[in-house]
C-alpha cells in the first residue's frame, strides 16, 4: 500500500491523496504488529541473527543489498535477498535463515 500511495505521490507532484492516513492509522498500525509478529515467529528456533546473514552475504558478494524479504519456497523459509554489486549487476540470492548458507544465486 506504501508503494502506492508513493508512486501516487509522485505523479502528483509530490502531494499525498486526500484519504492517506485518515481514520485507517489505528488499523495499519494493528496491520504492522501482526506483520512483525509473524515475521519474528516464523523463524524456525536457533536461526542466524538478519544482520550476521547479511555480512556473510556481503562477504562473498559485494555490493548494495536493496531488498531482503523472508519467503516460503515451496515449504522451506528461505531469505530472498536482491544485491546490486558494483558493475552494476543484479543478483538474487537465497538463503538459509537457519545457517546463513546461500542456497541459490540467480543473476537477473
Amino acid at each position: 500500500m506504501l508503494r502506492s500511495l508513493l508512486v501516487v505521490a509522485a505523479a502528483s507532484g509530490g502531494a499525498w491523496p486526500a484519504n492517506a492516513g485518515g481514520d485507517d492509522d489505528d488499523d495499519d498500525d494493528d496491520r504492522k504488529r501482526r506483520r512483525r509478529e509473524r515475521s519474528r515467529n516464523s523463524l524456525p528456533p536457533g536461526s542466524e541473527n538478519l544482520q550476521a546473514i547479511l555480512k556473510k552475504v556481503r562477504s562473498e558478494f559485494p555490493g548494495r543489498i536493496i531488498e531482503v524479504e523472508l519467503d516460503d519456497d515451496d515449504g522451506r523459509l528461505v531469505y530472498e535477498i536482491k544485491l546490486l554489486d558494483s558493475k552494476g549487476r543484479l543478483f538474487e540470492l537465497d538463503v538459509d535463515p537457519r545457517n546463513g548458507k546461500i542456497l541459490k544465486v540467480e543473476r537477473d
